[in-house]
């Protein structure tokens, strides 16, 4: 099974040529999430930034370095002032240095989730009980 992250639907022809499934989902950040659960996190909070553990494990290369923001430190804000929210999709247990790589990106909250039920994070949050999310502050 194949999803789409970033090819705008171009897998779509390919998988098709092939008679491949298809993951159910826009993007990587919906495939993790699950339809539903992205839907909410975007209208509770259109703000918000998605991490992956591909980009948390790759953060340096591809958005610091990528973005020219190792170079240029001012243009973190033009990139990231008007994100309100950070949420990590995580697909494992592992939560990496979360909070230091948050503050770089301008951010002190940070929102966990886990896409892989059998490695569930905790729903102790009250604020956040009902959605499935572990608020961290740092």
């Amino acid at each position: 099974a194949y999803g789409d992250c970033g090819t705008g639907g171009g897998i779509d022809r390919v998988i098709a040529r092939w008679g491949v499934e298809r993951l159910p989902g826009a993007h990587c950040y919906e495939v993790f999430a699950t339809p539903t659960q992205f839907q909410a996190l975007a209208d509770e909070e259109p703000g918000t930034f998605y991490l992956t553990d591909f980009l948390v494990r790759h953060f340096e290369r591809l958005v610091m370095e990528g973005l020219k923001i190792n170079t240029y430190p001012q243009l973190r804000d033009d990139y990231f002032g008007h994100y309100t929210r950070v949420v990590y999709l995580a697909q494992t247990k592992t939560t990496h240095c979360l909070m230091p790589l948050v503050r770089r990106l301008g951010h002190s909250d940070l929102l966990l989730t886990c896409a892989i039920p059998d490695l569930a994070i905790s729903r102790t949050s009250s604020k956040n009980r009902s959605s499935g999310f572990q608020a961290i502050t740092g």
